[in-house]
């Protein structure tokens, strides 16, 4: 979290001979944003974890995983043919809009 959020150049103005990283990350001043944006950081793996709960419980009742019922390989690659598509032509029209300007 120091290395995002504490000004440095070097190696030692985030840790000193001194303290060690808990020392000196406990040691430091967050502002509330700093607080507040630090709160987030584990959602995406708290999701993770909520996931594989889910699907452990799934496998302990018997029952299929939520994709085994509609995500074959067919249906996937068809997606991301239609994502890429549709990527493309937002290329396309920023492209147009970038000449009419």
């Amino acid at each position: 979290m120091l290395t995002l959020f504490k000004p440095w150049r070097s190696e030692k103005d985030l840790k000193t001979d001194n303290k060690n990283r808990d020392e000196m990350f406990t040691s430091y001043v967050f502002s509330q944003q700093q607080i507040e944006l630090m709160k987030y950081f584990n959602i995406r793996y708290e999701c993770f974890d909520a996931c594989d709960d889910y699907s452990a419980k799934l496998k302990q009742d018997g029952e299929n995983s939520f994709f085994a019922h509609w995500a074959t390989n067919d249906i996937i690659e068809e997606l991301d043919e239609e994502n890429h598509i549709n990527s493309n032509m937002q290329d396309s029209c920023e492209n147009i809009n970038k000449e009419d300007d």
